[in-house]
């Protein structure tokens, strides 16, 4: 991991997926299904945890996280 993957960290509880962003540059979060179909696309504030609802069944998903800085991508589980 580079060090500015390290200021990014993805996880899931329950139906939420949190996303731990502490770089400065403007960034994006996007949930996919298993499938690749794209279900959340959504802008991030830098500097803090932002938090995404997924209303879309319990399964895996992945999460990718772009900015200009890095990109990182992990697979969570929702229940």
């Amino acid at each position: 991991l580079t060090e500015t993957e390290n200021n990014i960290s993805i996880y899931a509880f329950d139906n939420t997926v949190y996303v731990n962003y502490q770089l400065k540059a403007p960034g994006n979060v996007v949930v996919y299904d298993m499938i690749g179909k794209e279900i959340i696309s959504e802008n991030l504030n830098p500097g803090q945890l932002n938090k995404l609802t997924v209303n879309h069944g319990k399964g895996y998903y992945i999460v990718k996280v772009f900015s200009e800085e890095a990109v990182k991508t992990e697979k969570v589980f929702i229940n």
